[in-house]
């Protein structure tokens, strides 16, 4: 990012940097705004979620959701979802609470709005998607989104509204990506819909993809150069942390992983 501003002459407004955890993003905000020397960022710099949180805040009522909506957190979907639990007919099998907020989580990151055109395939299912309808329901009777809507909602918009699709790529000429390896569906989607007009750079390690279970897709970095064919990919193998025994070790450990691009780690 400093790079671009000092040598390139970009806008430090039209950047978009993105990581994962709101401390990552401080601490890569304050060294930014030390290196070019202003006092605040004019950059857009956060996690994803942030980032969803405040496109929805400008845009959210294309869908039909009010722009100071709430925020449910976790500890309130579950408070949530255990009433919806137990409203429940007594015809529907009994699912916990976390199994069918987990449910409704892996579902939205991949779809928002889901069709339903297919027969649920189990009971649990049958009930699992009936929760879905009235948590969406109650969710937006009190002008509420849940984290995952954060993410999600932006990338709906970003595929079903081109107007706003070109608006923000029109703002950010660059976009760029830290842990690409462990972003899910709808990050993806971001990432694919703001990058095809712009300059698109992405770290990640196919290697330590570890966040499946959290809805990470490593197919996301496996086939980027097959989603962007003008990309190039540059293998940052020198390592500075360990020395070549370690890394000999492993490089013979991760070398039995099925999916990956590829790299072995040296040092001097």
């Amino acid at each position: 990012m400093a790079w671009l501003v000092e040598e390139r002459g970009i806008p430090a407004r039209q950047l978009l940097a993105l990581t994962f955890t709101n401390k990552a993003a401080g601490e890569m905000s304050r060294r930014f705004a030390r290196r070019i020397n202003l006092d605040y960022v004019p950059s857009f710099l956060g996690t994803f979620h942030s980032f969803g949180l405040w496109i929805l805040r400008r845009e959210a009522h294309l869908l039909d959701r009010p722009r100071n909506f709430m925020i449910f957190d976790d500890g309130d979907q579950l408070s949530l979802m255990k009433r919806l639990v137990k409203e429940l007919p007594k015809n529907f099998v009994a699912v916990s609470p976390r199994d069918a907020l987990g449910y409704i989580s892996r579902i939205k990151q991949a779809e928002p709005f889901p069709d339903w055109n297919d027969t649920p395939e189990t009971p649990e299912e049958v009930t699992c998607r009936e929760l879905w309808t009235r948590y969406h329901d109650t969710l937006k009777k009190n002008a509420s989104l849940d984290f995952d809507d954060l993410t999600a909602l932006t990338a709906f918009l970003f595929e079903q509204f081109s107007e706003v699709r070109e608006r923000y790529r029109d703002r950010f000429s660059h976009i760029l990506i830290d842990e690409y390896q462990d972003t899910n569906r709808s990050q993806y989607l971001i990432a694919r819909n703001l990058g095809e007009k712009s300059n698109l750079f992405v770290v990640g390690d196919e290697d330590q993809s570890i966040y499946s279970w959290r809805g990470a897709d490593i197919n996301n970095i496996l086939d980027f150069a097959q989603d962007f064919p003008d990309a190039q990919v540059y293998r940052l193998e020198e390592n500075y942390r360990s020395t070549q025994s370690i890394l000999d070790a492993a490089n013979a450990v991760v070398a039995h992983n099925v999916n990956r691009l590829g790299k072995t780690l040296f040092t001097e």
